[in-house]
């Protein structure tokens, strides 16, 4: 199968492009990002990154796009292009995200629709597709109407809308998969990502040797965690699929998990700060929609997909983060001394 990637260096895509190298020897991709792919994606594709055509490209510029899918011919699209919520990015300059989600998939889905060889768009979104999800019941089921509240959000919403409907137009199979908090190999500060998630931290920690820094009340939040990895296995079933049964796919844990538990599975020394200079701040009122646990019913039937227990995907998580100081900020990396 000939598949295309957008966002290709992004952690999530990173990780789904080296499950498709491993699971089928004859699988041709195609990868495009903003930014080239740095050693460390080079490295962690392994002997086989040779099947990968990476292009450097703007998911806005349509010409490119078009150009690049004439000469792959692929049959899959991957959809992972995206800026992340930043809330200092919002403030800043909110009309980027709907010029890069909505407008970017805009152009990719012209440019998807003037080929003949895309059969499938599985396009990747976000559980801040539900804002506060005030009012819905939790976990939360695919079918939960979105109540986005950032922009983030919103794009992702539209985006999302977008899709579908030239699925509808052109005869396209367009399922949507709703990330939940996504940890995992490759999670490192991009042109589209800026907050680490609290895995990431947790990880810093224990290969670092140093405390992570959390406010006060993050001690009393709880979160869908779920490793890219697992994330990754769903994808190549939903890419790679004969058929597609449902629209909306849910890739979470779907249970919530107290930030406390959290820290103990990483077996990591945390430290308490005001709000303002710790490294990771969390409300632990915002139990529900995009910060709330998700249904998976139809991953699991469709898919038959099941994720790992989530003290296994830390284990691996951090095994993966020991062998790649590298992702760790400067200040926190070990000394040759350290981790032996």
């Amino acid at each position: 199968m000939r598949y295309f990637i957008t966002g290709a260096r992004g952690f999530v895509m990173s990780v789904f492009i080296k499950r498709i190298l491993d699971k089928f020897p004859q699988a041709s991709i195609t990868a495009i990002d903003v930014s080239k792919p740095d050693d460390l994606l080079i490295c962690y594709l392994g002997p086989d990154v040779h099947r990968v055509d990476f292009h450097q490209m703007d998911i806005r510029d349509q010409d490119a796009i078009e150009a690049v899918l004439t000469v792959a011919q692929p049959e899959v699209v991957i959809h992972g292009a995206t800026v992340t919520h930043v809330p200092e990015w919002e403030e800043v300059d909110p009309s980027r995200y709907i010029d890069v989600n909505v407008m970017g998939t805009v152009r990719l889905m012209e440019a998807v629709r003037k080929s003949s060889c895309v059969r499938r768009i599985v396009h990747a979104s976000s559980a801040a597709v539900y804002g506060g999800g005030k009012g819905v019941e939790n976990p939360i089921p695919e079918r939960a109407p979105t109540m986005p509240d950032e922009m983030y959000g919103i794009s992702k919403t539209a985006a999302e809308m977008i899709v579908n409907r030239y699925g509808e137009l052109y005869n396209l199979e367009t399922p949507t998969a709703r990330f939940t908090k996504v940890f995992g190999p490759m999670e490192r500060p991009s042109p589209g990502r800026a907050s680490m998630s609290l895995p990431f931290h947790l990880a810093s920690a224990v290969v670092s040797g140093s405390p992570v820094t959390l406010s006060e009340r993050s001690m009393h939040a709880s979160g869908d965690w779920i490793s890219a990895v697992d994330v990754a296995e769903a994808l190549v079933t939903l890419s790679s699929a004969e058929q597609v049964r449902s629209t909306t796919y849910h890739l979470a844990s779907g249970i919530l998990t107290p930030v406390k538990d959290l820290i103990a599975m990483f077996d990591a020394e945390a430290i308490l700060a005001l709000a303002d200079k710790a490294d990771v701040d969390l409300d632990p009122d915002s139990i529900s929609g995009k910060n709330g646990a998700y249904q998976i019913s139809s991953a699991r039937q469709d898919l038959n997909w099941i994720p790992r227990p989530l003290s296994e995907q830390i284990s691996e998580y951090i095994e993966w983060f020991r062998n790649n100081p590298d992702v760790l900020a400067p200040h926190l990396k070990p000394s040759a001394s350290q981790g032996k």
